[in-house]
């Protein structure tokens, strides 16, 4: 018993001290795994994290909640369990970089609802959004407007004008179509990550559906947003391409004082 018990107190007296290096040393996780891509006062802050299988789960399941641990041992398949932890553990740290608190990762207050914004009631003014695709994954946060971000792998996708006519709007479906074949591809990404993007904005997960709004090119890569009017709400969207072989979809959704 006693040694059971000591065994415990060890573990416990491990876990707090690489919490308190993580204080001394905030990029605990090497440079090559979390990058920052934005560092700034004003506008979003953006970093990214790619999992290249150098670290272990249990490094990751130091900076969980206890919630967060519970609801990965109910993941049985090893892939989808290791991109959880992974996931939670990088937006855990990115939170805790945005916040400078002394607080734990481990400790913060972050909440995930299906097909609600992520929050964080340590800081009920942050705006948050996340995403990922595979082994990589973006985080997002501004502290003036509401925001929205989408990560896809760069890939053929196959079936695009099938897969336009049913998910997007008619308008959206044959702007996509009009496209030299050689486009489409390209062009059905940059929508279906700017819809998805766009919806995180305003709170609202993909079964809403992607035909919310209107996605309208104003270029090769560029677009536009398109809603009912809403004269209190600006809107802007970019892609970048910050991550090697993968497309980001930002949008920002401000908040315009009427007179």
């Amino acid at each position: 018993m006693r040694f059971a018990f000591g065994c415990k107190a060890a573990k416990f007296r491990l876990s707090r001290l690489i919490q308190i290096i993580w204080f001394m040393n905030r990029n605990i996780l090497p440079q090559q795994h979390i990058i920052w891509h934005t560092l700034s006062k004003e506008g979003p802050n953006i970093a990214s994290f790619t999992d290249d299988d150098s670290l272990s789960e249990a490094e990751f399941l130091n900076f969980l909640s206890a919630e967060e641990k519970e609801k990965a041992a109910s993941v049985s398949d090893h892939v989808e369990f290791r991109h959880f932890v992974a996931r939670r553990c990088f937006q855990r740290l990115f939170l805790a970089n945005m916040l400078s608190t002394s607080v734990p990762p481990s400790d913060l207050a972050m909440v995930h609802q299906r097909d609600t914004k992520p929050t964080c009631t340590d800081a009920p003014g942050l705006h948050l959004s996340f995403s990922s695709s595979g082994t990589t994954a973006i985080a997002c946060a501004s502290w003036q407007n509401a925001i929205g971000i989408d990560i896809e792998r760069l890939r053929k996708v196959e079936n695009i004008v099938a897969l336009a006519k049913r998910h997007f709007t008619p308008e959206e479906a044959e702007a996509l179509a009009s496209l030299p074949e050689a486009e489409q591809n390209s062009g059905f990404l940059h929508y279906w990550t700017g819809k998805e993007a766009g919806l995180k904005a305003i709170g609202k997960g993909i079964i809403f559906g992607l035909n919310t709004f209107v996605l309208k090119a104003t270029g090769t890569t560029s677009y536009k947003i398109l809603r009912p009017q809403h004269k209190s709400e600006s809107w802007n969207i970019q892609f970048l391409q910050i991550v090697p072989k993968h497309l980001i979809a930002l949008v920002e959704m401000k908040i315009v004082e009427t007179t």
